[in-house]
This record gives C-alpha cells, sequence and structure tokens, in this order.
C-alpha cells in the first residue's frame, strides 16, 4: 500500500512541505553557511514514522492534535485505544500508510472535498 499523490499533496499543504513534480515531498528551510550566508536546504520527507511525529508536533503547535484525535476515535469508534495507536503507528515498506491515510482524510474532511 501507498498513499496516492492527492493523498501527499493534502498532507504537504497541511504542512507546509513542498512538493516536486514526481510526488516527493521536500520541507525548505534557510540555513547558514560559516561565512554567514543564507542558503536554501532541503529535506526529504518519505511519509515515515518520523514525519508522523512531526506532524503531530506541528498539529500541537496549531492546536489541532485533539481535533484530528476526536476525527480518529470516532472513525474508529469500535477499536480498542490501544489497537488504534498499534495500527496508526505501523509502517509498511517504510511509509506510515495507516497514520497518514487517515490524516488525509482528516484533512478532507475539514476541507469539505
Amino acid at each position: 500500500m501507498t498513499l496516492t499523490p492527492d493523498e501527499k499533496k493534502r498532507i504537504a499543504g497541511r504542512m507546509e512541505w513542498k512538493m516536486f513534480c514526481d510526488g516527493g515531498v521536500l520541507n525548505w528551510v534557510e540555513c547558514r553557511h560559516d561565512n554567514d550566508h543564507c542558503i536554501e536546504c532541503e529535506f526529504y520527507h518519505p511519509f515515515s514514522l518520523n514525519d508522523a511525529g512531526l506532524c503531530v508536533a506541528e498539529l500541537v503547535k496549531q492546536g489541532k492534535l485533539t481535533d484530528f484525535l476526536v476525527y480518529i476515535m470516532n472513525t474508529f469508534s469500535q477499536c480498542e485505544v490501544d489497537g488504534i495507536i498499534k495500527f496508526f503507528f505501523t509502517a509498511d515498506s517504510g511509509e506510515a500508510y495507516n497514520f497518514f491515510r487517515a490524516m488525509s482524510e482528516w484533512i478532507k474532511s475539514i476541507k469539505g472535498e
């Protein structure tokens, strides 16, 4: 299983990550050289468990983590909490597919898509 380009685009937009035409996602940040010259550095986001952690941290910063968790609990209300956590934080082929699929659906629901 893999995320669709639309799902990646939706998540990248929410996290303010830039996307390439091939679907790769970058996060552009300012860096400094020793001579104090600013350059742009590229960090690739493979939608891994590490990226899921970055998303959780960003949702906390935005004050939206509770909204996302309520969406998850309502969507998977028939499941035990520990089962939900295991399900979402499992990687398949390096991609945290379940977490990002749920995040994409949540973003879609709040945007009314």
